[in-house]
């Protein structure tokens, strides 16, 4: 399981925490290769920017199938309180939202609890 990482803002250290020496990811085969090309999950990390949504799209579309994508933090599928002018308030309007990690507090377990699933529906397509 290898996934992208969009976005920015403290939910995204709080996702690189998630790989971090705590939790060690790698001995079952999840690490960052940030090549969407190679990667089955994607992660939204922070408010979306109207100016990012054609990447992000094309992020998307740049995927292997299957593909799950995970709104990590409410501000990543709201939008948060930012400016609506110059934020996508609606993140299922660009991409297909399969989980949400919900709060402005997000936790890392929850994350690794959602890859752990993926991992799982993954290994049973693959065998």
């Amino acid at each position: 399981m290898r996934p992208f990482l969009f976005g920015k803002g403290p939910e995204l250290f709080e996702v690189i925490g998630a790989f971090g020496v705590r939790y060690n990811k790698m001995p079952w085969g999840s690490e960052f290769l940030q090549d969407p090309e190679l990667s089955h999950l994607l992660v939204v990390c922070g408010p979306v920017c109207r100016d990012e949504a054609d990447q992000l799209r094309e992020v998307w579309e740049g995927m292997p199938n299957p593909k799950w994508s995970v709104a990590f933090g409410s501000s990543a599928l709201t939008g948060g309180g930012v400016d609506p002018d110059l934020i996508i308030k609606d993140l299922e309007q660009i991409i297909p939202v399969h989980f949400f990690v919900p709060g402005a507090g997000t936790s890392q377990e929850s994350l690794l609890e959602i890859i752990e699933k993926i991992q799982k529906e993954l290994d049973g397509v693959t065998q």
